[in-house]
Order: structure tokens, then C-alpha cells, then sequence
């Protein structure tokens, strides 16, 4: 048995590859969509999944009349601050819409705040909102090249000693939450979310994978963080603006700007200090983001052959807004990451 984090982490994930999902990827017709850390809890004003349930609600919308398979992969539910049959009573709504993708078209993934779902006695309340009876997961293996986890595994307090670390959540978490926030700009410690993004795609890389995970609450895609992504832009869009000429489409770049500068001020405590993979890294490791972004959610897809990183906003009064943030097909990913 191994005792550094590096050997913890990579016992655990192989021993989830063995245990996973198998699922097949067909790039002609296969269409996933992967969504983490909603953290659903109890509308209070430090459940933050509450203001932008809307949000949620109008892409699994879209995502079911475009034959989605849904994947959850963990921390749905706020299981570890609060006992999950409250968290299902407060969302009757969210759970009528997931329910629309079972049996055929939707997998559970347990995580390390919503892991009593991997209990039989809990899962019989999953099973009764579900229908029929729910397999919830520790991984799917998508393909024979796409690993998807939710990314706590072999982390010392998230996973080995969870047991003990929910009982001290169901005890402080919510005055923790009302003392420092809980919005992703701030909920993680940095040094966590890095170790734990370099670990798995340390694993990505010695297995021949690729690794879709969550947790974190910070969007990866490529190997490159969602705040990287969004300073390259900004800076694209600033030489754009600067260099070309006046031109109709000045003004629809001008907002996007506004809109990309917006986010880096509540993220940019992650930009650089938290970067924990180096520029030029393989594409290995993708994260889906989280579902409680005070505007919207983050998500990752699989569809026509293509991986992209998508956000949801909110628009008042109308069908959330969505927004492709990178893309790439699977067949030059796996090319530039050297299967």
C-alpha cells in the first residue's frame, strides 16, 4: 500500500479504471455531456448552486433533445455538509429533469461530497427518485483512451479519511461557507487543486489516457487552465482590437472582451500562482469546472467527433446563454498527445 499522495492517487484511480463503467465511444454518433460540483444543498444563502439552478436547468434541456448521454461526475449533491434525503427534497426540480435521461442516457459518478451514493441503504432513495434502480460509479472508462472521475481519489482528507472529514463538514461547513465563501473563486486551496491536477495527469500520461475530472472547481481543458485560456484571449482580442481597422464586428469583440475581463477579476487569484501544469504539457487533462458559478456553470462535451469546454451563462428572461471556450477534434487530440 502506498503512503505519498502520488502512490495513493495512482492505486486508487487504477484500481477505479478496473472497477469503471465501460462504455463505448463512437465518433460518429457519440454526444456526452460532463457535469461536476453542483453542489445542491439547502437554498440557503450559502448554497450557491441555488441562485443559478436555472441555469442547470436549461442546458439539461437542450443537452436532452440532443440525445446527450448525462455525466455526473460527482459532488451533485452536498452530501457531506447536509444528509443527502434534505438535499433531494429541496430539488425536486433538478432531479425531474435528470431523470429524463434514465436509464439509457445518463451515468452517476460518485465524488467525495455526494459518496454515500455508493451505499446501498442511501442509494435506495436515489433509486426511488430515479424509478428504477441507479449503478452509481467510480469512474467510466469512455473509449479505450478517456478516463472520467470526479479527481478526489487518493487525496489524503478527500478520499482515505472521508469518513472522518464528513463528520467534521456536517458540523462546520456552513459556517465555514458563511466565514470565507464558497463561490469557486475561492472555495479551494490552491495548493490542493494544483497537486491534485498535476497528479492526475501524471497518471494520464503514464497510462496512455486521457483523464476528465471535476473537483477542483477550476476548468481545464488541454492541460491548460480556464483562466490561462481566458488571458490568452483577452490578449488576442486586445492586439486584434489595436492592430485591424474599424470594423462592424468591433463592437460584438469589445463585449467579448468586457465579458472575458469580468471573470478574470473574480478569478484572477488563480491566474499564474495557481497554474500547476506548464505550458506546452500534453493534452491529457480536461475538468468539467462546476455548476455554481455566480453567472452559470461550466461543462465539458464530447460530440461529432469533437471534446469542447462550454459555459452556460445566465440570461434574465430568457434560455441560458451557450459559449464554446476551446474545441478540438479527438482524432488530433490523440495525435498531438502521441497514442
Amino acid at each position: 500500500m502506498a503512503i505519498t499522495q502520488k502512490g495513493m492517487t495512482f492505486e486508487r484511480l487504477d484500481e477505479h479504471r478496473r472497477r469503471a463503467l465501460k462504455k463505448d465511444l463512437d465518433l460518429n454518433s457519440g454526444r456526452f455531456i460532463f457535469l461536476s460540483d453542483a453542489h445542491k444543498w439547502d437554498r440557503s444563502d450559502v448554497d450557491f448552486f441555488n441562485p443559478v439552478e436555472s441555469v442547470y436547468l436549461g442546458a439539461l434541456k437542450s443537452y436532452n433533445n440532443d440525445g446527450y448521454t448525462l455525466v455526473l461526475l460527482g459532488d451533485i449533491e452536498e452530501g457531506a455538509g447536509d444528509m443527502l434525503p434534505h438535499v433531494v427534497h429541496n430539488y425536486p426540480d433538478t432531479f425531474a429533469k435528470e431523470v429524463g435521461f434514465f436509464p439509457g442516457r445518463y451515468v452517476r459518478i460518485y465524488g467525495n461530497h455526494d459518496h454515500d451514493w455508493k451505499k446501498d441503504d442511501i442509494r435506495k432513495l436515489l433509486d426511488g427518485v430515479m424509478g428504477s434502480p441507479v449503478s452509481v460509479w467510480p469512474a467510466m472508462v469512455l473509449g479505450d483512451r478517456i478516463m472520467v472521475v470526479h479527481g478526489h481519489e487518493g487525496d489524503l482528507f478527500s478520499d482515505e479519511l472521508h469518513s472522518f472529514t464528513q463528520v467534521i463538514l456536517r458540523g462546520f461547513k456552513k459556517l465555514a461557507e458563511k466565514l470565507f465563501g464558497g463561490k469557486p473563486s475561492a472555495a479551494e486551496n490552491s495548493r490542493v487543486r494544483n497537486l491534485r491536477a498535476k497528479l492526475l495527469y501524471k497518471w494520464a500520461k503514464r497510462n496512455g489516457m486521457i483523464v476528465v475530472a471535476g473537483h477542483t472547481h477550476l476548468a481545464y481543458f488541454e492541460s491548460m487552465s480556464l483562466t490561462r485560456l481566458t488571458y490568452k484571449g483577452i490578449s488576442h482580442l486586445e492586439k486584434t482590437l489595436k492592430a485591424a481597422p474599424p470594423t462592424a464586428l468591433d463592437g460584438e469583440l469589445r463585449n467579448d472582451l468586457a465579458r472575458k475581463k469580468h471573470f478574470m477579476m473574480a478569478h484572477d487569484r488563480f491566474w499564474k500562482k495557481n497554474e500547476s501544469l506548464p505550458e506546452g504539457a500534453l493534452p491529457l487533462y480536461f475538468n468539467a469546472g462546476c455548476c455554481k458559478y455566480e453567472d452559470g456553470l461550466t461543462a465539458i462535451e464530447i460530440a461529432e467527433g469533437k471534446i469542447s469546454l462550454v459555459k452556460w451563462t445566465k440570461v434574465e428572461g430568457s434560455a441560458p446563454e451557450r459559449t464554446v471556450l476551446a474545441s478540438r477534434r479527438l482524432a488530433d487530440l490523440w495525435a498531438r498527445a502521441k497514442f
